[in-house]
């Protein structure tokens, strides 16, 4: 698929500080270099404005699992997949294998992971995702919050090209330092 042509991935100041915030509160919330507990993960509490761009992901040894999906991403998305698989959800291959990709960068690298995306329907739609992981008791990631903030565009007809571009270490992306 041909990525958009003369199109750049650039936020703008309003996703920008969703993900940021989003990230601030998980970065809060982390224990002396240890990844959050899924259990101490409350966004209604940390990050209220947060909750509807909000989809958490259970990880399963089959993949990944949608937990949550938030108001403004099933809204976006063509609504709420909860209790779906990943690869039973309908969405365009080129932007699902983008979203599996980040949710097994978060795993194997055990910290946040952003990604800007960009997409051409019958206009430009760009958002950014941060993809959080969350530990069990036994300290393996057993869930995944995504955060996604749309900069532009609505995602209407048919997607004609696509671009993920994957920014590193979300912290650094961010200008904090993680936890240690």
């Amino acid at each position: 698929m041909a990525t958009p042509k003369g199109a750049e991935i650039r936020e703008t100041g309003l996703a920008r500080i969703g993900w940021t915030d989003l990230l601030a509160y998980y970065r809060s919330l982390a224990g002396e270099g240890a990844l959050p507990m899924r259990d101490r993960f409350d966004p209604v509490v940390g990050v209220p404005r947060a909750v509807a761009h909000l989809t958490l992901y259970g990880v399963e040894p089959a993949g990944f699992r949608v937990r949550l999906v938030g108001s403004e991403v099933a809204r976006r998305g063509g609504g709420p997949q909860v209790g779906y698989m990943l690869d039973e959800i309908e969405l365009a291959s080129p932007i699902l294998d983008a979203v599996r990709d980040a949710l097994r960068r978060t795993i194997a690298g055990r910290k946040p992971v952003l990604v800007h995306y960009l997409a051409q329907y019958e206009e430009p739609v760009r958002w950014t995702s941060v993809y959080l992981p969350l530990i069990d008791a036994s300290g393996a990631v057993c869930s995944i919050v995504a955060g996604t903030f749309h900069e532009i565009g609505e995602p209407m007809g048919n997607l004609r090209s696509f671009r993920a571009d994957i920014d590193g270490d979300a912290f650094t992306a961010a200008g904090m330092s993680p936890p240690h």
